[in-house]
């Protein structure tokens, strides 16, 4: 378990999956994902996960908040959303984080837990990080210019939802 000041990055687990997928379909959260969602049974969730987490290359994690008792490395407070380090060769990682609470949105987690998944990224031997966000997307743009990534590419057709701008950094 990695804590980032107010930020927990947990490795999935069935309580987080079962967050997910009630939030994954909820048209704030689906509405800036690469892939739409009507709908998604825990049962699809967990299906997902147990075909996923068997690639070394596919690091997924559950953000939650840090607890607030006198010991707030060891508790966990409410989970906020979820997160991704992508390891593509050559030492490239693609990340990417949704803050799904919508009680939670715009309060500052997204930067520590991009903090966090930088730390990943980096403790990973990744030379260079990615992340490909939809134009729409305003919020996520801002939250990686403001922790140094630059809009590098155009990738048209990329996903389901169209085109994305792919956002880098370069760890020196």
């Amino acid at each position: 378990m990695e804590v980032t000041k107010r930020v927990f990055l947990t490795e999935l687990n069935q309580p987080s999956l079962e967050f997910m997928a009630r939030w994954r379909p909820d048209p704030e959260v689906d509405r800036w994902m690469e892939t739409h969602v009507e709908s998604l049974s825990l049962d699809q969730q967990q299906a997902w996960w147990e075909k996923t987490r068997l690639d070394p290359c596919k690091h997924y994690y559950a953000i939650y908040e840090r607890g607030a008792d006198e010991f707030p490395y060891l508790s966990v407070g409410r989970m906020l959303g979820w997160a991704q380090v992508l390891l593509t060769p050559p030492s490239q990682a693609e990340v990417g984080l949704v803050i799904a609470d919508p009680d939670s949105r715009g309060q500052g987690y997204g930067t520590l837990a991009l903090d966090g998944l930088t730390e990943k990224a980096k403790a990973m031997q990744a030379t260079r990080i990615v992340a490909d966000i939809l134009p729409s997307n305003i919020a996520s743009m801002r939250l990686f210019a403001n922790a140094g990534f630059r809009p590098s590419e155009y990738l048209p057709d990329h996903c389901e939802r169209g085109a994305v701008i792919r956002w880098t950094l370069a760890i020196t």
